[in-house]
C-alpha cells in the first residue's frame, strides 16, 4: 500500500471538499447570530416611542427571517454542488420533497401567510400591548418580536409565549396610536347637593389627578365627565341615591391603566366619607337622607314609582349591571337604641 498516495488523496479531499464544507457549516451557524445582531443594531437606532417604530421593527424582523432562509438555501445548494450533485439533478427530488413537506406542514404555511398580512396591514408591531383571543387559551402581553411564522409575547407576569401567527385569529391591540382611560364610579349624593355641584367636584378632582407630574406627561386629550350614566335607588330606608359617573381622557399608547389608577384613587380619596358612611351627611353623622316616597302598591305587587320593581335599579346604560351601596354597620349607640 502506497501511504504517500493515500495521504495525498486525503489531503486532496480535505482541500477540495472538507474545508469548503466546514466553512459552509460555520457560515450556517453564524447566519442566525448575525441576523440577531443586525436586529439589535437597527433597534438601538430607532426611537421606541414613535408609532412608526413598531411597524419598522416588525418589518425588520420579517426581512431578517427571509434573508436567513435564503442564506440557508444557498448554503445547501453550494454544499450539494461541492460534493458533486448538480443543481439541475437535485431539482426534481427537491420538488418532490417540498411537495411532501407542503402537505405535511400546512399549518406552517398558514403561519407564514398570516405573518405576511400582519406585517403588511400593520395589525400590531414590536412594543404593542396585545391580547390574542382566538386560541384555546387567551394570551395577553407586550410583543417582543415578530417574524413571518410566530409572534413572541411577554406576559405581565414575565413569561415569554410564542404564538403561531395563524392562531392569532382575533387580536386586540391596546396601544396603537393612542389609548383612552375610562373610569366608572358610583357616587352617593348628599342632602342639598345638586347634580351640577357633584359634576363640578368630580371634574375638579379628576383634573387634579391629571395635573400630577407622573400623569400629566401621558395625557394628550381633553378630560370628559359624563354624569348620570347610571342611577341606583336606595336599597334600604335611610340610604342615599347613587349616581354613576364616567370619566374619559385620551392618553399615550398603553398608558390608560396608569392614568385610570390615578383618577380612580383621587376620586375615592375625595369621596371616601360617603362610602365609609353611606346615607349620612358629612359633618352630621346622625342626619340620614330619606328615600323618595314610594307610590302605593296594589295587592301582591311590590312596584314603586322610581323603579317599577322593588329593589331593581334604574340604569341609564342598558345591559350594564347596576351597583348598590353597602349598608354601613350599626354603631354601638345605634345598636343599643
Amino acid at each position: 500500500m502506497d501511504l504517500s498516495y493515500f495521504a495525498f488523496s486525503v489531503w486532496e479531499f480535505l482541500v477540495a471538499h472538507g474545508l469548503p464544507l466546514a466553512a459552509l457549516l460555520v457560515i450556517g451557524i453564524l447566519v442566525p447570530r448575525v441576523g440577531r445582531l443586525l436586529v439589535r443594531v437597527i433597534t438601538s437606532r430607532l426611537d421606541r416611542g414613535e408609532e412608526t417604530t413598531k411597524a419598522t421593527l416588525a418589518l425588520v424582523g420579517a426581512l431578517v427571517y427571509i434573508i436567513e432562509a435564503i442564506a440557508f438555501f444557498v448554503l445547501v445548494l453550494l454544499a450539494l454542488t461541492n460534493i458533486g450533485v448538480p443543481a439541475m439533478g437535485a431539482a426534481v427530488p427537491a420538488t418532490v420533497v417540498s411537495a411532501a413537506i407542503g402537505f405535511g406542514a400546512q399549518n406552517i404555511i398558514g403561519d407564514f401567510l398570516a405573518g405576511f398580512f400582519i406585517i403588511t396591514e400593520k395589525q400590531f408591531g414590536v412594543g404593542d400591548y396585545v391580547s390574542f383571543q382566538g386560541g384555546s387559551s387567551p394570551v395577553e402581553g407586550t410583543v417582543v418580536s415578530l417574524t413571518l411564522r410566530a409572534t413572541r409575547v411577554r406576559t405581565p407576569s414575565g413569561e415569554v409565549v410564542s404564538v403561531p401567527n395563524s392562531t392569532a385569529a382575533v387580536c386586540v391591540n391596546y396601544s396603537q396610536e393612542w389609548s383612552r382611560a375610562v373610569v366608572n364610579l358610583d357616587i352617593p349624593m348628599v342632602g342639598g347637593e345638586s347634580m351640577e355641584d357633584l359634576v363640578h367636584s368630580v371634574r375638579a378632582t379628576a383634573e387634579e389627578a391629571l395635573a400630577e407630574p407622573d400623569t400629566a406627561t401621558e395625557v394628550i386629550g381633553e378630560l370628559e365627565v359624563l354624569p348620570a350614566t347610571e342611577l341606583t335607588p336606595p336599597a334600604a330606608a335611610g340610604m342615599p341615591w347613587t349616581v354613576g359617573f364616567r370619566v374619559l381622557v385620551q392618553v399615550n399608547p398603553a398608558m390608560q391603566w396608569a392614568v385610570e389608577r390615578a383618577i380612580r384613587a383621587s376620586l375615592v380619596n375625595a369621596f371616601w366619607d360617603r362610602y365609609r358612611a353611606a346615607g349620612t351627611v358629612p359633618g352630621a353623622p346622625n342626619a340620614v337622607l330619606a328615600a323618595p316616597p314610594a307610590r302605593a302598591a296594589g295587592p301582591g305587587r311590590g312596584d314603586d314609582a322610581a323603579t317599577g320593581r322593588a329593589g331593581t335599579p334604574v340604569a341609564a346604560d342598558a345591559g350594564r349591571p347596576a351597583t348598590r351601596p353597602v349598608t354601613p354597620p350599626a354603631t354601638g349607640s345605634e345598636a343599643g337604641s
